[in-house]
């Protein structure tokens, strides 16, 4: 699921904005007389408890895994700047319902064993077996080795069109066969990326080191990489200054006081990731149409961005952004804060005095938890009482998705790179979110399957609007919020500019970065 506890898959696109990027991608000569320590170590902070534990992508629970496991994995298929990109995979070709994969040539895992065709199709196969890597991946009926360096993908849809997206995030890094033979790959980490595994604490601290059998050494700036606990509030901005990290992604409302010091570097870019109160709509209070608007009205989403972002977010209303061309401008503002309307809509809906229900937040990161409480002062001044319920990332699929423990999630989703996937997968039929909750839509389904299926853009952006338009109509949800994505790092320890991901669960953009001597 992608969200720092509410998504599936990784990654955004449709914004300029800086890109991902792992080892591959040759980068430009960053602009500075200062020398490199090629043999350096970066101290990288992250929050640990949004780590699901697994170094193995298809027993991932959380898509912040991605932070660590691209760089020991690589990917079949890149992210750069919101488009599929060359990975281990040279080029692919889409025809009907075969999707072939060209794999580049010499490339090694890093226990010296080839990434051929043959170990690509294991790998694949051990992904679709994948607790969240498996729904990206179903549309693949079987697996064929054509030769040393081909691998067939065959479809049991028309909606190829997606694979490029999907084989970006986890569903696309390839475990080593030895490693899925011994059955270790949760925590022995063995992949074809740029850094090999050093040791790993779960919750504590995670160690790689430059692989020796990568195919690009331009690809590897670091001698080794430390991921460090420091949490994106107030614990990440003293790690930085106190010298314990050289760089990290801090919550939005810190950009300014960062800004101010001399030795901190600090880039922001807009993300398709967007903050949300997904709600359980197969049960009441929020099976009724009226009250699902009552809460929208009844959210201030200024004020949150205020509080929550810095005021540095754009205000949500779809799952697309205005300035993307699957923005439906018809339906954008249909909820502007109206606490008379929201009681009203209450009345009407037989909640006169309102109502309680369970809000569940997980734990980890600080925006999210304000998010959390400001969405709770909020609903009270309508009559609508929250109790919240803290639950780690990779607990919130078998209590509140499984089990049905909440009937609401504050989240942040994960914007989806192809048009259709954010929508299609709370929504379509058969999709995880969907399943769970029992919100699958026949006509959301419908939508978006022709939409996949699709070879002209403006049916694309047709459908795709049109989907919107049934959410916003029937409240199924409430967006708050896209959120900035940013960095900070320490001028007098790193060379070159460190530049924001698009979205909160990739890397840092770390390919015009160094270590100083």
């Amino acid at each position: 699921m992608r969200a720092v506890g509410g998504r599936f898959r990784v990654l955004g696109a449709g914004l300029a904005t800086a890109a991902l990027l792992v080892g591959g991608v040759v980068p430009a000569a960053a602009t500075t007389t200062a020398a490199r320590d090629a043999n350096g170590t970066l101290h990288y902070g992250v929050a640990f408890s949004s780590f699901s534990g697994s170094l193995d992508p298809a027993a991932s629970t959380s898509v912040c895994d991605s932070i660590a496991l691209q760089f020991i994995y690589d990917g079949l298929i890149r992210n750069v700047n919101g488009a599929p990109a060359p990975g281990l995979a040279s080029s692919w070709k889409l025809a009907g319902r075969t999707f072939t994969l060209t794999l580049r040539q010499g490339v090694k895992f890093q226990d010296g064993t080839p990434l051929d065709a043959a170990a690509v199709k294991k790998g694949l196969e051990h992904n679709m077996q994948g607790v969240q890597t498996h729904d990206g991946l179903a549309i693949i009926s079987s697996i064929d080795v054509v030769d040393d360096h081909t691998v067939r993908l065959n479809l049991n849809t028309d909606t190829g069109a997606t694979l490029p997206y999907v084989l970006s995030g986890r569903e696309g890094m390839i475990v080593a066969p030895n490693t899925l033979a011994k059955g270790d790959a949760g925590t022995a980490g063995v992949g074809a990326g740029p850094y090999s595994l050093i040791d790993y604490t779960v919750g504590g601290r995670l160690r790689v080191k430059k692989a020796t059998t990568y195919f690009d050494k331009k690809g590897q700036p670091f001698g080794e990489i430390d991921f460090v606990q420091a949490d994106s509030g107030g614990p990440g901005v003293t790690a930085l200054l106190a010298g314990d990290i050289d760089v990290f992604r801090p919550d939005a409302e810190q950009y300014a006081a960062l800004q101010c010091k001399p030795d901190v570097g600090v880039d922001l870019v807009p993300s398709l990731s967007y903050l949300q109160l997904q709600l359980n709509a197969s049960r009441p209070p929020f099976d009724k149409l009226k009250v699902r608007q009552a809460v929208n009205y009844a959210i201030d989403r200024n004020e949150l961005n205020r509080l929550v972002l810095g005021g540095k977010g754009v205000i949500a209303w779809m799952p697309w952004p205005k300035g993307t061309q699957y923005h439906n401008p018809s339906v954008a503002q249909r909820y502007p804060h109206n606490i008379k309307k929201a009681k009203q809509l209450l009345k009407a809906a037989g909640y006169p005095k309102g109502f309680q229900f369970e809000m569940v937040v997980p734990n980890g990161a600080g925006f999210i938890d304000r998010q959390g409480q400001v969405l709770q002062q909020q609903l009270e001044k309508v009559g609508i009482r929250t109790k919240i319920t803290k639950r780690d990332s990779n607990d919130v699929v078998p209590t509140f998705y499984e089990a049905h423990q909440g009937d609401a999630f504050a989240a942040l989703r994960v914007g989806d790179p192809s048009p259709t996937g954010d929508i299609y997968e709370q929504w379509g039929k058969d999709q995880q979110v969907a399943r769970w909750l029992h919100a699958d839509r026949p006509d959301i389904t419908r939508l978006m399957m022709d939409a996949q299926s699709s070879v002209d853009p403006k049916q694309i952006v047709k459908d795709v609007r049109t989907a919107e338009k049934i959410i916003v109509d029937n409240a199924l949800d409430v967006e708050v919020a896209f959120l900035p994505q940013l960095v900070a790092w320490s001028k007098s320890r790193l060379g070159g500019t460190p530049n924001a991901p698009t979205q909160p669960c990739l890397p840092i953009d770390l390919s015009h970065t160094f270590v100083k001597k």
